[in-house]
């Protein structure tokens, strides 16, 4: 699981890299509830700031399991801490916590390189406008991730991974229709306000 959490931050280095070839000077760096932006910059910035965001949770994913069996046991907080830091158990621990840790950080990092692709399509497309119901379906899928990680033996069982994502779905639409129906008016028929 390291390699492709480290292949994952490369993709997502390169994408940045072409990002800054193909984008135009002037970027849409953040979008409305339609999708449609309300805030620019230079490309140049949109680059850094992925590039920012990527990097800091690339080395955090990467080492913070060979720093948590530094500190202090008081300081770590988990179940049966005292069986799992014991001498005899903390190589085991350090392999579970590793997987565990490495595959969130995969699932977050492709995430986020998704979010620059959608970003950087949106850009590119004319007029410029996000695929909201890609995001949106992307972001609910994400907040899954845990779920997905610790399967049937963890706190909520992946037998309700459909209802969740349905429910989170259904959630979004109507978040969705609320802010069109605010941004055209209750009343209007497809004219603004």
């Amino acid at each position: 699981m390291r390699k492709l959490l480290i292949a994952v931050f490369v993709a997502s280095v390169l994408l940045t890299w072409v990002s800054l070839i193909y984008l135009p000077p002037e970027v849409a760096i953040h979008f409305g509830g339609k999708g449609v932006p309300d805030s620019w910059g230079t490309r140049e910035f949109q680059a850094f700031f992925f590039l920012a965001i990527d990097l800091g949770m690339f080395l955090m994913f990467l080492f913070i399991p060979s720093l948590i069996l530094k500190l202090p046991q008081k300081l770590i907080s988990m179940p049966n801490r005292d069986y799992w830091l014991k001498e005899e158990n903390k190589a085991k621990f350090k392999s579970i916590f590793e997987e565990l840790w490495w595959e969130y950080g995969f699932a977050l990092l492709s995430f986020l390189l998704l979010t620059e692709a959608l970003t950087i399509d949106a850009n590119l497309s004319s007029p410029i406008q996000l695929n909201y119901g890609i995001f949106w379906f992307l972001f609910v899928l994400a907040a899954m991730v845990p779920f997905f990680i610790l399967g049937p033996k963890g706190t909520i069982s992946v037998i309700y991974l459909p209802v969740m994502v349905c429910g989170g779905m259904i959630t979004v639409t109507l978040v969705q229709s609320i802010v069109t129906l605010e941004e055209y008016g209750w009343n209007n028929r497809g004219e603004k306000s």
